[in-house]
């Protein structure tokens, strides 16, 4: 959902549907998942400009750090 920049809509479903839980862990999950979509070898397709790489693994990286996740409004992703 971060990769589409869903992440509060996921984070309200995942609220809606399990109640509270441990929204640091969350974001550290995300991050995970966005370093192996981004640096594996089957790559999402979604994903186009290595700007856009290179911020949303920076935005990961910091989650990692700090258990908070922001979303990418600003970056430009359809630039090749």
């Amino acid at each position: 959902m971060v990769l589409s920049n869903n992440f509060s809509v996921a984070h309200d479903t995942l609220n809606e549907l399990y109640g509270e839980h441990d929204s640091s862990l969350v974001a550290k999950f995300c991050a995970a998942e966005i370093f192996r979509r981004i640096t594996y070898v089957s790559q999402l397709p979604l994903i186009n400009s290595l700007e856009f790489k290179a911020e949303l693994l920076s935005i990961a990286a910091e989650a990692l750090k700090t258990g908070d996740i922001k979303l990418y409004e600003t970056i430009d992703h359809h630039t090749a």
